[in-house]
């Protein structure tokens, strides 16, 4: 049997490493550089026809609901934010969220944490207006 000290001290590092494990596990937030891509395929792997546009965060606040990504973009001096609502997470770097309206839909994608967005605007003159992006380290 080991000292009551020592027996204190174990049992401070085990609730020490066991914290630390939990919150290395419980990644909400996160921030890459953000890009603007002239077509799908640059979208898809984020290269380098894709111009650097600015920064965008992406948190998961599983206690406010369960299925929402917030995003915040910062491009040159302007803030903007989003709520993606009804989407399938599986963690704050892997989920996929997908919307269809009437004039418009889009498709967001988060896997092992590169993103990448196509949003398809329905034009009254019948053509459609299609912008990509994509976020990576």
């Amino acid at each position: 049997m080991f000292p009551i000290e020592t027996q204190l001290k174990m049992i401070k590092n085990v609730v020490i490493m066991l914290s630390l494990v939990f919150l290395s596990s419980q990644i909400h937030a996160f921030t890459l550089d953000y890009y603007d891509c002239p077509n799908k395929k640059s979208s898809l792997f984020c290269s380098k026809g894709c111009k650097l546009s600015g920064k965008i965060k992406f948190e998961f606040k599983p206690e406010l609901n369960l299925k929402n990504i917030f995003i915040t973009l910062v491009d040159q001096n302007n803030t903007s934010s989003l709520i993606l609502k009804e989407c399938d997470i599986e963690n704050i770097k892997n989920w996929k969220c997908d919307f269809d309206e009437i004039f418009s839909s889009s498709k967001h994608y988060m896997v092992s944490g590169k993103y990448l967005s196509s949003s398809t605007y329905r034009m009254l003159d019948g053509e459609d207006d299609e912008r990509f992006s994509c976020a990576r380290d």
